[in-house]
């Protein structure tokens, strides 16, 4: 229940699968996906351009899922989420709870996060960091007791959670941004 299928980018963020789980793109200019197809994908050049998909039911989780995305970096942004359900209130400096994140962390090391009621648990793939220009499978698994991170397949991280509360917020889920 925790598998959600994402709009494919030709261009836009409608969801052809017929879950409408439709997207809004803020910026976002679309480019070559992985098989050359023009369109095919979309380039997220700063921290506004982002996919805003809403937060229907769906989307918040109320046991094991998983997070699974093809990305491309270019090397020169750090911090930036490819998918998450978490926003960041910089007047309070919290974070939104019962959230999940897959994104890049530094100059980028792919990581993942969930957090619960007391904080945030996450997994960083230190010794695979995405290579400027080449595509990669990147997945998250919460399996309801830990966090494993996967890079092409392979594991690259892995931590102990718990269990945490279903991952209920009223953030809307995005592809990109930070």
């Amino acid at each position: 229940a925790g598998d959600i299928e994402l709009p494919d980018f030709d261009g836009d963020a409608q969801d052809a699968s017929g879950n409408g789980f439709h997207g809004t793109i803020t910026g976002a200019p679309a480019t070559t996906d992985r098989f050359g197809n023009s369109s095919g994908a979309l380039l997220f050049v700063n921290d506004a351009d982002r996919v805003n998909c809403g937060n229907p039911t769906a989307f918040n989780f109320a046991g094991p899922f998983t997070i699974s995305a093809w990305a491309k970096s270019d090397g020169s942004r750090a911090d930036s989420y490819i998918v998450a359900k978490y926003d960041f209130d910089f007047n309070t400096f919290t974070g939104s709870p019962h959230s999940y994140g897959l994104g890049t962390s530094g100059v980028p090391l792919p990581y993942g996060f969930v957090a619960g009621d007391s904080g945030f648990v996450d997994a960083t793939a230190y010794s695979n960091p995405l290579s400027p220009d080449a595509w990669y499978a990147v997945s998250l698994v919460y399996d309801g007791s830990s966090l494993e991170l996967y890079v092409n397949g392979q594991l690259a991280a892995a931590s102990f959670v718990g269990e945490l509360p279903p991952f209920v917020n009223s953030v809307p889920l995005t592809i990109g941004g930070t």
